[in-house]
């Protein structure tokens, strides 16, 4: 699992707004381990959770991944919001720093040359908190 310093972020850029804990807050279903991700952007406003987050780690921080259109035949779109460790986070300093968003979009099953995957990019202006979630 990724380190990410804080245990809460909101993401806000060009027509995009993110809100994303790290930890489901309440009491947590089977299926539903993990974080809680709410997106609104061009493409409507969706809420994810559990297995539907995909966090994967690297050289640049942490990729946390949500589908947002899934259609193998006619091409899918997710969303990757680079996410860095941050460091000084407390309950009282949240700590502001920039990322991007990137939206990856898939061709489908079409045969023509060309890459698989296109990719868009948002600068993403954020806020790392560190904050007390209800068991």
């Amino acid at each position: 699992m990724a380190d990410f310093g804080a245990n809460q972020f909101t993401f806000i850029g060009k027509g995009v707004r993110i809100f994303y804990l790290t930890h489901a807050p309440g009491p947590i279903r089977p299926g539903q381990e993990g974080g809680v991700l709410e997106y609104q952007g061009p493409e409507g406003s969706r809420l994810f959770s559990g297995s539907q987050i995909t966090i994967d780690s690297g050289l640049l921080g942490a990729m946390v991944t949500v589908p947002l259109k899934l259609n193998a035949d006619a091409g899918g779109l997710t969303a990757t919001i680079l996410i860095p460790q941050v460091l000084g986070v407390s309950r009282e300093v949240p700590v502001d720093f920039d990322t991007i968003l990137i939206r990856a979009v898939s061709r489908g099953k079409f045969e023509t040359p060309g890459p698989a995957l296109t990719y868009t990019t948002t600068v993403l202006r954020a806020v790392a908190r560190i904050v007390i979630q209800p068991a």
